[in-house]
C-alpha cells in the first residue's frame, strides 16, 4: 500500500480513540476520523510507517513520550482569535477584576492569581495580561500579578511566548489596548510588547493530570477546551478548578459550553460562574 494513500480501519480508529481519552480526555468521536486520518498522514509518511497500527505501536514503544507530544499537536484544534467572546473580557476588565483588587488591596495583600487554562497560540492570555495590566495601572509593580498559561501543545505554546501575529489579527483587540501595549513590525504583522510577555509564564500542562499548584487562583479562563471532554470528563475537570480556586472566583467557560449542573458555582452572567463562599 502507498503511504500518500494510507486509511485507517474501524479497529485502529478505536485504538487511537482510546489512547487519545486516556492521556489527554479528548473524546473522538466518529465525525472526527477523516480529519484524524488527514492530519496524521504526513508524519506516517515522515516516519516512514506504513499503517496506523505501526504509527500506534511506535507511540506506544516510545518512553519518552514526545510521540505523544506530536500525535496530540497534530489532532488538536487551535482555532482562537484576539478578544474572542469580547464579553467576558469588557466585564472582567471594567467591572469584575477592579472589585477582586480593590478586595485584596483591603485585605492588605498584592498577590493576584490568574491562571489561562487551554491558552492556544497566545490571544487570549495576551490579552488577559493587557488587562491586568491595564487594571493594576502604575501600581501594577506593587503586585505580584502574573499570569499563568497552559496548553497540552508544545507548538502552540513556543508560537505564544514569540508573540508575532499578522496584524489584522491584533485589530480585533480594543484601540487603546492595540496601541499601548502591541507594536508593528512590519507591513503585516505587529508583536506583542515585552512587558506584556515577559509576565506571562507559559507552561505545558495536561488537564486530565492532578494539579501541581501550591496556591489557589482567583480567576480561571478555560474557554472551549471541554467542548472535546464527554460529561464525565468535563465533571471531573470542573471539580479539580474548584479545588483550585478561591471562594467568591471566577471561572469563565466558552459561550457553547454549560455548567449547570455544578452546586457550587453561581452563574452571574452567561459562561461566567462563581465559585460559592463558606
Amino acid at each position: 500500500m502507498s503511504l500518500a494513500s494510507c486509511k485507517i480501519t474501524d479497529q485502529e480508529f478505536l485504538k487511537f480513540r482510546k489512547l487519545v481519552y486516556e492521556e489527554f480526555g479528548i473524546n473522538l468521536t466518529e465525525k472526527k476520523k477523516l480529519l484524524v486520518v488527514n492530519r496524521l498522514q504526513k508524519v506516517l509518511r515522515d516516519k516512514n510507517l506504513g499503517s496506523f497500527t505501526q504509527y500506534y505501536d511506535y507511540i506506544k514503544r516510545d518512553n519518552t513520550n514526545k510521540s505523544l507530544s506530536e500525535l496530540i499537536n497534530k489532532i488538536s484544534t487551535n482555532h482562537t482569535f484576539f478578544y474572542r467572546e469580547n464579553t467576558h473580557f469588557e466585564v472582567l476588565r471594567k467591572d469584575l477584576l477592579p472589585k477582586i483588587t480593590l478586595d485584596l488591596s483591603n485585605k492588605l495583600s498584592k498577590d493576584l492569581r490568574i491562571w489561562c487554562a487551554g491558552c492556544s497560540s497566545g490571544e487570549e492570555s495576551s490579552t488577559l495580561m493587557m488587562i491586568i495590566k491595564d487594571v493594576l495601572g502604575v501600581d501594577y509593580n506593587l503586585w505580584k500579578a502574573g499570569l499563568l498559561a497552559t496548553d497540552i501543545c508544545e507548538e502552540v505554546l513556543e508560537f505564544a511566548k514569540n508573540g508575532h501575529y499578522e496584524t489584522k489579527r491584533i485589530k480585533e483587540l480594543p484601540v487603546d489596548l492595540r496601541n499601548k501595549y502591541t507594536e508593528i513590525t512590519t507591513k503585516v504583522m505587529s508583536k506583542i510588547k515585552n512587558d506584556v510577555l515577559s509576565e506571562i509564564t507559559y507552561r505545558k500542562f495536561n488537564l486530565m493530570h492532578d494539579f501541581p499548584f501550591k496556591k489557589k487562583f482567583h480567576v480561571i479562563f478555560c474557554r472551549n477546551v471541554m467542548i472535546y471532554f464527554d460529561q464525565k470528563t468535563r465533571k471531573n475537570l470542573v471539580n479539580k478548578f474548584l479545588d483550585y480556586l478561591m471562594d467568591d472566583g471566577l471561572l469563565f467557560i466558552g459561550h457553547s459550553e454549560s455548567l449547570s449542573d455544578v452546586d457550587d458555582l453561581i452563574a452571574i452572567s452567561p459562561s461566567m460562574y462563581k465559585k460559592r463562599g463558606k
